[in-house]
């Protein structure tokens, strides 16, 4: 057995509590990163959260006014009544080009439908009409029930 000098002693004994001290920092290091990490991501999701409302009710509000508007629409009106269907295809085929030149909305898509809840016209597909809608539109009920435009995502 080899006898260690009171120094080496020491030496192991101080370089054992630093080891401890510097792992027991580490952990608390990691831990108050995780916690500020998490308050971070915490509040970058409340943000986000909080635009997307703002911006879905401003689309919300800009949709409202374009169902007005078209609930307006003499054409519409006239292409109801009539029952002819290319007098709206033609008037919205230029309507959403309008809408892709002169707004950031892109890709609007207009579902006119009858007082009796049948499809008219849809925008997107003039060859899909007729179809009832009463029976998974809610939406469509309540246009009817109130009388009034409806905005929907």
């Amino acid at each position: 057995m080899k006898k260690t000098s009171l120094a080496a002693k020491v030496n192991k004994r101080l370089l054992s509590f630093v080891v401890v001290i510097v792992v027991m920092v580490a952990i608390f290091v990691v831990y108050e990163l995780n916690i500020a990490k998490n308050s971070v991501y915490n509040t970058i999701g409340t943000t986000l959260k909080a635009q997307i409302k703002t911006k879905q009710m401003s689309k919300g509000k800009i949709g409202m006014v374009g169902a007005i508007a078209l609930a307006a629409d003499q054409k519409v009106i006239d292409s109801l009544k009539s029952k002819k269907r290319q007098i709206v295809i033609d008037h919205l085929k230029k309507l959403t080009q309008t809408y892709k030149q002169g707004t950031m909305f892109k890709n609007v898509k207009i579902h006119i439908h009858t007082k009796d809840l049948k499809s008219f016209i849809r925008s997107w597909n003039s060859k899909k009409y007729g179809d009832d809608l009463s029976s998974f539109r809610d939406t469509i009920k309540k246009v009817k029930l109130t009388k009034k435009p409806l905005y929907a995502i």
